[in-house]
């Protein structure tokens, strides 16, 4: 087996980027109408009974195994055609800044999580496994929330960074 794959942070919260969030083949596995109580993704602020759109996809690799699991909502009355896209190529923020959805901030939040058996099993990995959920909500302006997702890996296969400019910051020997 290879190493891990090294994967910018910032391809997942990027509202400008065009293409999937993780590169590969997709699937659908689950997209419906369902409320924010029962959607499997956390939507702060937005009522529990509010319809929304939810989504489960998995990402697969090159020899066609399942190396991630992304569960994302959208309330239904900024997607009320979503259903109707090619959810197999069709990225969600994508998809709302071309329906004229005024997206303001995007906020990533990376914790560690135990696979559930059936995300294990689907993962090929051991049932109660500690990965990392990359987890995101973009607001408007107003702060309302306009779509939130997460991501599961699977263990062992990414190594995630972000990247910055430092150079100019040093200015020489400290003199001070």
């Amino acid at each position: 087996m290879a190493g891990p794959t090294h994967d910018n942070l910032l391809r997942l919260v990027d509202p400008q980027i065009k293409g999937p969030e993780i590169p590969g083949r997709h699937e659908v596995e689950r997209a419906r109408v369902s409320t924010a109580r029962e959607c499997g993704v956390d939507l702060p602020d937005v009522p529990a009974d509010e319809p929304v759109v939810e989504l489960r996809r998995l990402k697969f690799d090159l020899t066609d195994t399942v190396i991630a699991i992304e569960q994302s909502a959208v309330p239904l009355r900024y997607a009320p055609d979503l259903l109707e896209k090619d959810l197999v190529h069709t990225t969600v923020l994508d998809y709302l800044g071309g329906r004229g959805v005024p997206l303001a901030t995007s906020r990533m939040y990376i914790s560690a999580v135990n696979l559930t058996a059936a995300d294990a099993d689907l993962l090929e990995a051991e049932r109660g496994a500690a990965v990392l959920r990359l987890s995101r909500v973009t607001r408007l302006a107003d702060g309302t929330v306009a779509e939130a997702m997460w991501h599961v890996m699977k263990p062992g296969l990414h190594e995630f960074y972000i990247e910055q400019t430092v150079e100019g910051l040093g200015g020489g020997p400290d003199t001070g």
